[in-house]
């Protein structure tokens, strides 16, 4: 069974800013194999929770839990 996530087209301008955001602060590089960032995507009881995390450590959850 395949599992599809969905990112919507705000949730999409929130990773951006956070990324662009964050780039300016963190010392980590571009990594060439596998990139920078991971979304990550967590199957809770009232709906997913969704972010993003740098190789440096740092995540930020994008997901609007008011609209769960």
């Amino acid at each position: 069974m395949v599992t599809q996530f969905i990112i919507t087209a705000e949730e999409a301008v929130a990773i951006a800013k956070w990324q662009q955001k964050h780039e300016r602060k963190c010392g980590m590089s571009t990594i060439a194999i596998g990139g920078r960032y991971t979304y990550y995507f967590t199957p809770t009881g009232v709906g997913v929770l969704a972010g993003v995390k740098c190789v440096c450590g740092k995540k930020k959850c994008f997901t609007d839990c008011d609209k769960m």
